[in-house]
């Protein structure tokens, strides 16, 4: 398979479907949507619960929603293969060409691991995942507003099951 360019491997990415053999739907003409301004409307209220303020919301350009998309398939593909090798090397390979991503060196749990932070939402959500540093495996996922009580906390374990495991249960 020829190499593929760093525009074509993340739209490859952003458009995977999550069932290779579910139907693709195309996507709708720009003539079909919603005009931006109340699209951005609907987008801050929905995510606004009873009491908060709205969030502001910047509309994002193609590249951004593009990488975006790319930034959760990744996610998806780490989830649904983090044990694999090839599958994180080439995610992580990815994710460090989409500008939206930013990398940092950190611990966890006194290891050394790295951080990867996604800023690809136009409300401000960031998305945090720490991954091992020596192994690329993923160990921690964080969803949340900068300076407010995460949403989402998830802590990996990945581990291999044999036939033998399972007929012990």
């Amino acid at each position: 398979m020829p190499s593929l360019t760093r525009d074509e491997a993340i739209e490859r990415m952003a458009n995977a479907p999550l069932d290779p053999n579910a139907p693709q739907v195309a996507p709708a003409a720009a003539s079909d949507l919603e005009p931006a301004e109340l699209r951005e409307k609907k987008a801050a209220e929905a995510k606004t619960a009873p009491g908060q303020k709205p969030r502001h919301v910047t509309p994002l350009t193609p590249e951004q929603h593009i990488e975006g998309n790319a930034w959760t398939r990744s996610l998806d593909a780490l989830m649904a293969g983090g044990s694999r090798p090839d599958v994180r090397a080439g995610v992580l390979r990815l994710l460090a060409t989409i500008s939206r991503v930013s990398v940092a060196k950190t611990t966890l749990h006194g290891k050394p691991a790295l951080e990867l932070t996604g800023r690809v939402f136009n409300d401000g959500y960031e998305e945090q995942l720490v991954i091992d540093a020596e192994t690329g495996i993923p160990l921690r996922f964080v969803g949340t507003y900068p300076g407010e009580t995460p949403g989402v906390v998830m802590t990996y374990k990945v581990s291999r099951v044999t036939v033998a495991d399972l007929a012990k249960r």
